[in-house]
């Protein structure tokens, strides 16, 4: 089972996992707009086209996915410093 938790005065994702499996916890904040055009680069190299390419990607999936039309998809830093996306939790 994984939990994830958010607290509106801290904008923050909380992933716990299920008890007994001893893995970590893993905890990310969102990017913030400015700094978004930075974060695939830092993390993951230079990707010319990805600036481009992740609104046709997202777009597809909304089209393609239901339950994706509900969320905003954004990016995170997480404490482990890697990148990731993830669903808006508030």
């Amino acid at each position: 089972m994984t939990t994830s938790s958010h607290n509106s005065t801290t904008p923050s994702v909380s992933v716990a996992a299920a008890s007994g499996n001893n893995q970590s916890q893993l905890v990310a904040t969102p990017v913030p707009d400015e700094q978004r055009i930075s974060f695939w680069p830092q993390h993951f190299g230079l990707i010319p086209q990805w600036v481009t390419l992740e609104p046709r990607v997202f777009g597809w999936m909304d089209r393609l996915c239901e339950k994706l039309l509900r969320w905003y998809l954004e990016s995170v830093h997480p404490e482990q410093r890697r990148g990731i996306y993830g669903p808006r939790t508030g």
